[in-house]
C-alpha cells in the first residue's frame, strides 16, 4: 500500500469521511425542499360521499379541487383553485349535476414583508448553507489528507524503528559472543560480559515494544481507514521526499486570507447576519397589503364542460394593520444587531487566527528544514563515533560498553532522522492547507498550487 492507495482507500472507507458527505447530500435536500416551498405547488383531491338521512333516499356527493400557489419575486402571494360539485339523487333519473368554480386571489405586501430579500430569506439561506457546506467539505478534505499521510508514516517510522532495532541486535550479539570468547581466554573481565549480556536483552526488549508499537499503528490505520481488523497489507516502505518550500510570510498570509474557504464562510456568514437585520427592521413596518379576488361559478348541468362561467365576480382593496404592539418585533430587532455585532468581532478574531496559524505553520516547516540538515550531521558524527569506537576497541583501548553506547547512539540518530523527514512533510502539507493552496482530488491525493502574491499595500485583503 503506497501513501496513493491509502489516501484513495481512506476516500471511500472511512468512516467520519462518509459521514461528511453524508452532511452535504442532507444540506443539499434541504435546498430542494426550500426551493419547492417557492415554486408553483399543485395540489388536487377528490372526494365521493353518500349521505343518507332517516326517511329519505340515499344522496350521493362528489368533489374534484385543484390548485396551485405561487410565491412571487416582489413578496406577493398568487393562489388559484378550479372546484367540481356534483350532486345525485337517487330518488331522481340521471346523473350527477355538476357545478364549477373558478377562484384566483392575490395577496402584495408593500411594506412589511415586501420584496426577495424579505419573502425568499428562506430560500437565500438554504443556497448559501449548501455553499457552506460545500466549503466545510473541502477544508475537511485538506485536513483528512494530512491526517492520512501522518499515520501512514507512523507506521514508515515504526517500521523504521524495528529495523534499526533488529540491526543493533545483530552487532550487540556479535558483541557478546565476542566478550564470552575473550573471557574464556581470559584476555576479558567478566563484567564486560555481563554488560554485553545486559545490552543485549535490552536490546531484545526495544525489539518487542518496536513490534508492538508497529502493530498498534497498523491496526489503528485499519480503523481509520474503514478497513476490518483481519485485512491484511503491507506499507511500501516510500520515505517522504524533502521538497523545497520557498514562499516569504507575506505570500504565505496572502494566499490563506485569498484562499481560505473557512474565511469565506465566515464573511458570507456576517453577510447573513446584515441581511438578517435588515428583514427585522423591515418586520417594525406596518402590515400593508394590496388584495384582489376573482371567482366564477357555472350553472347546474349534468355536462360540466358544456356550459361557460355564467356568475362572476371579483373584489379590490388595501389591507392595513395598525400596528400597536411591536414586542417581539422589537425584541428579534435586538437580538439581530446583537447577533450582528458578534458576526463582527468573530470574524475579525477568526482572521487573526489565520494570520496566527499561518506563522506557526511557517516557522514549524521551518524549524523542521533545518533540524532535518542539523540530524543528517549527527548522523555522521555518530558514524564516525562508532567506525572510530570500533578500531579503539578492536585495539583494546575502550571496553565493550563504550563500543555499544556509540551504536545506541548511531541507531537513536537515524531513528531521529526519519522522524525529522516526516515531521517537515507533514509541516510541508500542513502549510499549504493553512494557506488554502492544497488541492485535493477525487481519489484522495493532493495537488500543491502555486501562492498568489501579496496584494499591492503588504496585506491581503478577502
Amino acid at each position: 500500500m503506497t501513501l496513493k492507495d491509502a489516501l484513495r482507500i481512506a476516500s471511500l472507507c472511512n468512516r467520519d469521511y462518509k459521514e461528511q458527505e453524508e452532511g452535504l447530500y442532507l444540506s443539499a435536500l434541504a435546498l430542494t425542499g426550500a426551493r419547492y416551498q417557492f415554486s408553483p405547488r399543485f395540489t388536487a383531491t377528490v372526494s365521493y360521499l353518500v349521505s343518507k338521512t332517516t326517511g329519505e333516499e340515499p344522496v350521493d356527493t362528489a368533489r374534484a379541487i385543484l390548485g396551485v400557489q405561487q410565491v412571487l419575486p416582489t413578496g406577493g402571494l398568487v393562489t388559484a383553485t378550479g372546484t367540481v360539485d356534483g350532486t345525485k339523487d337517487r330518488n331522481l333519473e340521471g346523473d350527477l349535476v355538476g357545478t364549477g368554480t373558478v377562484a384566483a386571489t392575490f395577496r402584495q405586501p408593500l411594506l412589511r414583508g415586501a420584496g426577495y430579500e424579505a419573502s425568499h430569506e428562506a430560500l437565500t439561506q438554504a443556497e448559501r448553507d449548501v455553499v457552506y457546506s460545500i466549503r466545510d467539505f473541502t477544508r475537511f478534505r485538506e485536513q483528512f489528507v494530512v491526517d492520512v499521510t501522518r499515520r501512514f508514516y507512523d507506521i514508515l517510522f515504526a517500521r523504521s524503528v524495528l529495523k534499526n532495532t533488529e540491526e543493533r541486535r545483530v552487532a550487540v550479539e556479535y558483541q557478546t559472543r565476542r566478550a564470552q570468547a575473550l573471557f574464556d581466554i581470559g584476555l576479558q573481565d567478566k563484567i564486560e560480559v555481563l554488560r554485553a549480556e545486559n545490552d543485549l536483552l535490552r536490546v531484545e526488549n526495544d525489539i518487542i515494544d518496536a513490534r508492538d508499537a508497529l502493530g498498534l499503528s497498523v491496526d489503528q490505520f485499519k480503523v481509520f481507514l474503514g478497513l476490518p481488523v483481519s485485512a491484511k497489507f503491507d506499507c511500501s516502505q516510500e520515505e517522504p521526499s524533502p521538497l523545497p518550500v520557498d514562499v516569504n510570510l507575506d505570500v504565505a498570509v496572502g494566499a490563506a486570507l485569498a484562499n481560505r474557504f473557512d474565511l469565506a464562510n465566515r464573511r458570507e456568514r456576517l453577510e447573513d447576519a446584515e441581511r438578517a437585520l435588515r428583514i427585522a427592521q423591515q418586520d417594525l413596518l406596518p402590515d400593508l397589503a394590496v388584495l384582489a379576488s376573482w371567482s366564477g361559478t357555472t350553472d347546474p348541468s349534468p355536462d360540466l364542460f358544456d356550459r361557460g362561467i355564467r356568475d362572476h365576480g371579483g373584489t379590490a382593496g388595501v389591507f392595513l394593520e395598525i400596528p400597536l404592539q411591536r414586542t417581539l418585533e422589537r425584541n428579534a430587532f435586538r437580538s439581530a444587531e446583537i447577533a450582528l455585532d458578534r458576526e463582527r468581532r468573530s470574524y475579525v478574531q477568526f482572521r487573526d487566527e489565520i494570520v496566527v496559524e499561518v506563522r506557526d505553520s511557517l516557522r514549524r516547516l521551518r524549524q523542521a528544514v533545518t533540524s532535518l540538515r542539523i540530524q543528517e550531521r549527527i548522523i555522521a558524527v555518530e558514524q564516525k563515533r562508532y567506525e572510530k569506537a570500533q578500531i579503539d576497541f578492536e585495539q583494546g583501548r575502550i571496553g565493550n560498553r563504550d563500543l555499544l553506547e556509540a551504536q545506541q547512539s548511531l541507531t537513536d540518530a537515524k531513528n531521529d532522522r526519519v522522524r525529522r523527514l516526516v515531521d517537515y512533510e507533514l509541516a510541508r502539507i500542513d502549510l499549504e492547507r493553512a494557506m488554502g493552496t492544497l488541492e485535493v482530488e477525487p481519489d484522495g491525493s493532493w495537488r500543491v498550487l502555486r501562492a498568489p502574491p501579496p496584494p499591492p499595500g503588504g496585506g491581503a485583503k478577502p
